[in-house]
This record gives C-alpha cells, sequence and structure tokens, in this order.
C-alpha cells in the first residue's frame, strides 16, 4: 500500500495522524483495528516521511502532493534526516525549480549536490 493510501484511509476512519519525535501517533474516537495498527507499523518509517513533507508543505504553502512526487523513491532517507534538514532540501529545490526541472527527477543525494550548488 502506497503510504498516501494508507493515510487517507486512516483519516476516512476518523483518526488523526501526527509525528512525535521517531514515532507515529494517531488518536481516534474508537479503537484502531489491528490490521490497520500492523499497516501503520509496517510502513512507519515511510509514514515518518511523509508526514515530514506535509509539516514543510503546510509552512512553505506548498502542495503535499508534488513533494510526494519528487520523494517518493527518498523516503526511507527523510525518516531518518532531522526536520531543518529535510525543510533546508525542499527549500532549496523549491528555490531552484526551474534549474531542477531542467534536470528531471534526481535521488535525494543527486539532488542535493546538483540544486544546492
Amino acid at each position: 500500500m502506497k503510504v498516501d493510501a494508507l493515510v487517507k484511509e486512516t483519516i476516512e476512519q476518523g483518526f488523526r495522524l501526527w509525528r512525535d519525535g521517531g514515532n507515529v501517533r494517531f488518536r481516534g474516537d474508537i479503537e484502531m483495528p489491528p490490521e490497520q495498527i500492523n499497516d501503520l507499523r509496517e510502513h512507519k518509517l515511510e509514514l515518518l516521511a511523509y508526514l515530514k513533507l506535509r509539516d514543510i508543505a503546510g509552512k512553505l504553502d506548498w502542495h503535499l502532493s508534488d513533494l510526494l512526487d519528487w520523494y517518493s523513491d527518498d523516503l526511507i532517507e527523510i525518516s531518518h534526516m532531522e526536520m531543518d534538514v529535510v525543510g533546508f532540501v525542499v527549500r532549496d529545490y523549491i528555490h531552484n525549480i526551474d534549474l531542477c526541472r531542467g534536470e528531471g527527477y534526481q535521488p535525494l543525494g543527486e539532488l542535493i549536490q546538483v540544486c544546492a550548488a
């Protein structure tokens, strides 16, 4: 299951998701089914990255779907990054978007080299 579909399904079931350090927390008015909890655990790193990108998208007034498209292959790496580092990479990418569009999608390591220069 893709992480955005998992988040959508979880929200539609009446739960709220957020980051708490290196953990994903949830809260709802009903008890979450064990299968859903297992899905969240199975995709913890991708969820952490998704929630980081969601937070940054909100701060930068940017579309989360664009960030997920750009970084979909880098979610595990993003899950381990500190928020200020993720924020720097995303802000720098957005700032240099015209340059980077000509280069096409690049993995995060190459993106930092091309766009941060």
